[in-house]
């Protein structure tokens, strides 16, 4: 039991040793009783403002300011890991592009309502997961999906649910363009027996999908020869719009632009002389299909480009017109007039002799030189 008369030691020390400690006792002892009389008013204290309680639009100016210095910070572009090409892969390289393919095993991610390139002011709570992820998406230029055939775990569905754990469908509203380089990937998978049915569903829950992209190789648009194990020819047309299901691409609403790049073979020797000859027969196709659907003006557009070796950026190709173009241009030539022959005899021989000059030219002086010979050497 404590002893009631017990003096309790000073802060400042044992004792009070000089006047300066006083004071500063003092001092200290003012402060904290002044503090502890305070009363925090509207008129004498200004609160913290709540974020969620501005405006939309100012919210997502200062979201997108953040976004930016976070990228200057390099807290952004994480990549998961490096491909066979030792290509950062599986990384958000905002606002240009995300690059995230398929996995052995769904252990490999995170859930995909937090995926692991949001910064940190998207953990705040369940609004500003939201808000930031919504802002990222509608801002990123491009998403593309690495499909690799040997790996079980398909990216497209992943990434779907984790737009669908933003609200009010915002996720989905917010893609832009899509890219599906397929170039791997085995015709008849053993495993699947639709390749491209998630990809395909992507594209019709993207309401403001405005361009999509889709990358061949020839062994896909070929196939063995039936009489002739060794050589290949080209693949039905048919067969290839039903197995990746293109056709319900066409209900797009607000498609503007399908790109087709076509990997031609390193060793060309069994494949017919015209390789991607399909592919580009599917984007014609896909041009006449559009139009056929009324389409406004201007209709959508069909970029063609073939490559050969490895990938080094996306190369600008040639709009293709359509099956209906050259036969419509033969029409037009076709119904072309043409010199009657009445009007050439009712013109007099005498004329033609006295008042037609005779040219005589030599034709190592003409100048062969023409635009059209420039742009095709």
């Amino acid at each position: 039991m404590s002893d009631s008369n017990e003096v309790t030691a000073p802060i400042f020390g044992p004792t009070m040793t000089s006047l300066d400690e006083f004071l500063e006792f003092r001092d200290l002892a003012e402060a904290v009783a002044s503090y502890a009389s305070y009363a925090a008013t509207r008129t004498t204290y200004i609160e913290p403002f709540p974020f969620l309680s501005l405006p939309p639009e100012i919210r997502c100016q200062i979201i997108h300011q953040y976004l930016h210095l976070e990228r200057e910070a390099g807290g952004m572009a994480k990549c998961l890991h490096y491909d066979e090409w030792r290509n950062a892969c599986c990384v958000w390289y905002w606002p240009t592009n995300l690059i995230i393919c398929d996995r052995h095993a769904a252990t490999e991610l995170p859930p995909p309502q937090f995926p692991p390139w949001l910064p940190s002011l998207a953990y705040g709570c369940k609004q500003m997961l939201g808000e930031v992820g919504v802002e990222m998406l509608k801002t990123t230029a491009r998403f593309e999906f690495k499909y690799v055939w040997y790996r079980e775990f398909r990216i497209v569905p992943w990434f779907m649910r984790f737009l669908a754990s933003i609200p009010a469908n915002e996720g989905f509203e917010a893609i832009r363009e899509v890219n599906f380089p397929h170039g791997r990937y085995p015709f008849f998978p053993v495993s699947e027996t639709l390749l491209m049915d998630s990809s395909a569903l992507l594209i019709m829950r993207c309401p403001n999908l405005r361009n999509v992209g889709f990358t061949f190789h020839a062994e896909k648009m070929t196939m063995k020869d039936p009489e002739n194990t060794w050589d290949r020819v080209h693949r039905p047309l048919e067969a290839v719009i039903e197995y990746y299901q293109l056709r319900p691409m066409l209900e797009c609403k607000r498609l503007k632009h399908i790109y087709f790049e076509g990997i031609l073979p390193r060793y060309s020797s069994s494949y017919p002389s015209q390789p991607l000859k399909t592919l580009e027969d599917l984007g014609n196709w896909l041009v006449d299909a559009f139009e056929e659907k009324g389409r406004e003006v201007g209709g959508v557009e069909v970029e063609y480009h073939e490559r050969n070796g490895y990938y080094v950026g996306r190369r600008k190709g040639r709009m293709l017109k359509g099956f209906k173009a050259p036969k419509a241009e033969e029409e037009a030539r076709a119904q072309a007039p043409k010199v009657v022959e009445a009007e050439v005899e009712a013109i007099d021989s005498d004329d033609i002799v006295n008042h037609t000059p005779v040219v005589s030219y030599n034709p190592y002086d003409l100048d062969w030189s023409t635009d059209e010979d420039d742009d095709y050497w």
